[in-house]
């Protein structure tokens, strides 16, 4: 579960600029039809931080598609708040994890059968805040490029299509907010000291994996980036996250590729590569994929 909030749900920070020199752009071309895709990591990389060639092939297009529409997202993920988990939390718990959870929050007038059908993922947080009385200790985003290519888009006029609807992304987001394992863990701590040692190493680990992201955009190495994205998941999330979502964008590039003008596709590079990637797939459709590198 962390892998994934820190990857795609949250904007990674690289903490200095740095250029993309050699961006994971291509121009893709299927009856004539031409358009580019990039490969972008979510991450706060700005579209300076792009060399030329690449931010041309964005200004001069019509259209520009993202991954999902994240305005639509938001509504959907605030339901979560408001629909009870389709597993009771203190059935997911051990009796004495649960009393624990109790006791925290009873603290803060939440009564027990508030809790019941609560998302272990959202619980999480709130009983780390209750228990550090830390009311900011929820992370603010970082900007990310998709949401740079984004912002440039509706500011200038741009036409902005989505590769799939905002209920695919929110399916993910509910599947990971049912992973009690991290609330099992911090439940299992009895003093406030070794809550904040695993929150540091937390941290770390987190530091670790965004470096080691880094490392695989910068240096152009799209296997290593894959495997990054989707490491310490099960095979479910991992076939939610890019093997279902991969599939079905094909269609979606067909469906778009026909409307006039040039269009800009945008989305996490790590959909890229391997033989469940949008390369070979599109390729496997009759797509011609060619490397743009200046």
């Amino acid at each position: 579960m962390i892998q994934l909030l820190l990857v795609l749900f949250s904007a990674l920070n690289l903490g200095h600029a740095a250029q993309v020199t050699q961006p994971f752009l291509y121009e893709i071309e299927k009856n004539g039809q031409i358009a580019y895709m990039l490969g972008t990591m979510h991450a706060d990389i700005k579209l300076t931080d792009l060399p030329a060639f690449a931010t041309d092939k964005l200004y001069s297009a019509g259209t520009v598609i993202i991954e999902t529409n994240i305005d639509e997202v938001t509504p959907l993920a605030m339901a979560l708040y408001s629909k009870p988990a389709p597993v009771a939390l203190n059935q997911t718990l051990n009796a004495a994890q649960w009393q624990k959870l109790v006791s925290a929050f009873a603290t803060a007038g939440v009564k027990e059968f508030q809790l019941i059908g609560a998302y272990p993922g959202m619980v999480l947080q709130q009983y780390i805040e209750l228990q550090l009385k830390n009311p900011n200790f929820r992370a603010a985003k970082a900007p990310a490029l998709d949401f740079y290519i984004l912002d440039y888009a509706q500011t200038n006029g741009k036409a902005v299509d989505y590769l799939e609807a905002a209920q695919v992304q929110f399916d993910i987001l509910q599947y990971t907010m049912l992973d009690a394992k991290v609330l099992k863990e911090v439940l299992d701590l009895n003093t406030k000291t070794e809550l904040k040692n695993y929150l540091v190493r937390m941290n770390i680990d987190g530091m670790k994996l965004q470096n080691a992201l880094n490392t695989a955009y910068f240096g152009g190495d799209l296997d290593a980036l894959a495997k990054l994205t989707t490491s310490g998941m099960d095979d479910k999330m991992s076939t939610m996250l890019i093997v279902d979502r991969n599939s079905a964008w094909v269609a979606e590039f067909n469906r778009i590729i026909q409307n006039p003008g040039v269009e800009f596709f945008a989305f996490g590079a790590a959909h890229l590569p391997n033989d469940v990637g949008v390369i070979k797939l599109l390729t496997d459709d009759g797509f011609k994929i060619t490397r743009i590198t200046q």
